[in-house]
């Protein structure tokens, strides 16, 4: 339990330390109770990592960390570790979540777990879903992770992918939730 909840703290940390890219301002943020993150965790580098190498792989451009993106993973894990439910729509949908952190989007994209450590075994469940697969290697840009430790032990994992709004419109409908089964692994 001290591993889960050092992990936590590190997820959080790195949340407190996020800075927006480059010299653009910062989207007027959705008032919350922490702070907003400023530099990625080690769960989020190694997801990160992960999907960009499945990409290159398949000759796709890689993925880049977006911290609104990152905000609304981590917002829906959190939702969904505090309800113990692994569900898409949660409180409010994908594009509601988006929305609330400024982020104007033509193509999305989610997937969701409930399951273990390490890192790479959830994003090997991930990728031998069909749509977890396809969300992975979509047509999109940017990328946000979050994950949550409920108080059962669960860790409740998140990814959004994303593509900024710049013409047209698109949705793509997220698979069904993997559920990870087993022990949790340092």
């Amino acid at each position: 339990m001290n591993f889960l909840r050092n992990l936590f703290r590190r997820f959080l940390d790195w949340l407190a330390d996020i800075q927006p890219p480059g010299d653009q301002p910062a989207p007027n943020p959705v008032p919350t109770p922490s702070a907003p993150p400023k530099s990625p965790s080690g769960t989020a580098l190694e997801l990160l990592n992960l999907c960009n190498q499945a990409r290159h792989a398949e000759g796709l451009l890689s993925f880049g960390l977006e911290e609104r993106l990152t905000q609304a993973a981590q917002r829906h894990a959190n939702w969904m570790g505090q309800n113990e439910v692994l569900d898409h729509r949660g409180n409010s949908d994908l594009s509601r979540r988006l929305l609330e952190v400024n982020y104007s989007w033509k193509a999305i994209a989610e997937n969701i777990a409930i399951g273990e450590l390490p890192v790479s075994r959830v994003f090997a469940r991930w990728m031998d879903s069909p749509g977890h697969r396809r969300n992975i290697l979509g047509p999109y840009r940017d990328v946000g992770f979050g994950v949550f430790p409920s108080e059962d032990g669960d860790l409740y994992w998140c990814a959004v992918f994303a593509s900024p709004k710049n013409e047209g419109l698109s949705i793509v409908s997220g698979p069904k939730p993997v559920h990870l089964s087993g022990p949790l692994r340092a």
